[in-house]
């Protein structure tokens, strides 16, 4: 786990300072320049700055050179600087390192310092001071926390997407090499990606039942498939979400509804390393939440299922 500090932060500042101002790359000549500086009352944190600026995509190495990102180039050396580092590239670094890493302890912000403070490892505590950003008198402050946890809904809105979009292509993929292998006729007319048109449906996928799923139907019935995804490899623990507009579809398909679930996905190499484990929806509806009022209904509910019990097809 990387640790952060306030002299962590002003080491990493410097290295992308003399990077820029001095034109040093050489990996030796900058710790040697660093570690001389003796702007940090004692020796400075030169390798876990590095480590820092690695993490946050600040740094890059290569070739025993120190390069720097196009975010350090183009998000930070934009702005008004020196040496010394100001408090606006302060809190551009600082609110960088918080969304790229999605510390645990943001998700107990409160405006209340107080109440907020008690999730947050003194060492952050210590950052945020130094940087004024307890202080919710001033505006720019508080446009600095609003952008933040916005930015932070969006990146998770976005990775699950992303996770979504490729269990879908995993299923897809699937789904057509396994008709191939029944000699099915044309697969790739057959099974169809219908999410990628609308959500209307109320699933991802649509295909036949082949060989796999034959049970007592046959070959060529039609099949829903809602496809689940998790960067989670734990299968014992399986969590995602239904909607009701899936629930619906599946209860009116209840026979050739079923689910397709893929644990560690990858996003960086577009894989898996399990799947899918299918389910059909007939074992999982006495999970499902009933309306308990016609004033209240249920939307959207999250399961957590062991798929190693649920899961009855041998692929």
């Amino acid at each position: 786990m990387t640790n952060y500090s306030i002299s962590k932060i002003y080491t990493i500042w410097k290295i992308i300072f003399l990077i820029e101002k001095h034109n040093l790359h050489e990996f030796a000549s900058i710790r040697n320049s660093v570690l001389n500086s003796g702007d940090f009352g004692g020796t400075a944190p030169f390798d876990e700055a590095i480590k820092i600026g690695l993490k946050n995509n600040l740094i890059i190495i290569s070739n025993g050179e120190i390069i720097l990102t196009d975010y350090s180039s183009n998000e930070l050396l934009t702005l008004d600087y020196d040496e010394n580092l100001n408090v606006t590239i302060f809190r551009k670094m600082v609110f960088n390192f918080i969304y790229t890493n999605k510390f645990h302890w943001i998700g107990f912000f409160d405006e209340d310092i107080d109440i907020f403070k008690t999730a947050i490892p003194y060492e952050w505590i210590d950052i945020l001071e130094s940087s004024n950003l307890f202080d919710f008198s001033d505006e720019l402050v508080i446009s600095w926390w609003e952008e933040l946890m916005y930015g932070i809904s969006q990146k998770d809105d976005e990775r699950n997407k992303q996770i979504g979009d490729i269990a879908e292509f995993l299923t897809y993929e699937f789904e057509r090499e396994r008709l191939s292998k029944d000699k099915v006729q044309n697969p790739g007319l057959i099974v169809r990606w219908v999410s990628r048109i609308s959500d209307i449906y109320g699933y991802d996928i649509k295909s036949i039942r082949g060989k796999l799923l034959l049970s007592e139907f046959e070959l060529s019935s039609p099949i829903c498939i809602e496809v689940k995804g998790s960067e989670k490899k734990e299968i014992e623990y399986f969590s995602f979400y239904i909607t009701r507009n899936e629930w619906e579809q599946a209860e009116r398909n209840s026979d050739s509804y079923f689910f397709y679930f893929w644990s560690g996905i990858n996003t960086n190499y577009e894989t898996a390393c399990t799947g899918p484990y299918i389910i059909s929806a007939q074992l999982i509806k006495d999970f499902i939440p009933v309306d308990s009022h016609e004033c209240c209904k249920w939307q959207k509910c999250r399961l957590s299922i062991n798929l190693h019990l649920l899961n009855k097809i041998n692929i």
